[in-house]
């Protein structure tokens, strides 16, 4: 049996066991462990980026609840039971868009913050040495 599966650019894949929850849009064709479930279409048109959202959301509330004990697993079948409200395609955008640059904002803020503690370090350094 193989260990790795073969999935395109574009996909969306998601973490089920372990560190439950990751997700990703892959960003060139590439071979995942099998063990990822992988979106590579919709039954309804989806902003990908708005998908992520929404499924991080739910892996936050549903990760608690999983079973396993040191290794924690949502089969795909409890994740097919999970409500989805889905809006139109322009909503999606809309709210991906919005959520995205929150997103950035944060990172942004997680660079400074990072940025200022190595300078309160050098600062730290010199009155010491």
């Amino acid at each position: 049996m193989p260990f790795s599966v073969f999935v395109k650019k574009g996909s969306v894949i998601l973490t089920i066991q372990g560190s439950i929850g990751r997700i990703a849009i892959t960003q060139y064709d590439c071979y995942v462990d099998r063990t990822l479930l992988i979106f590579t279409q919709f039954l309804k048109p989806m902003n990908k980026y708005f998908f992520i959202h929404i499924v991080l959301l739910l892996f936050e509330k549903e990760k608690e609840k999983a079973p396993g004990g040191t290794i924690k697993t949502i089969t795909k079948e409890a994740l097919s039971s999970f409500p989805l409200m889905i809006p139109d395609i322009k909503e999606q955008e809309k709210i991906a868009n919005f959520l995205t640059a929150i997103d950035k904002k944060i990172e942004a803020l997680g660079r400074q913050i990072e940025g200022r503690g190595k300078f309160k370090q050098g600062l730290l350094q010199k009155m010491f040495v």
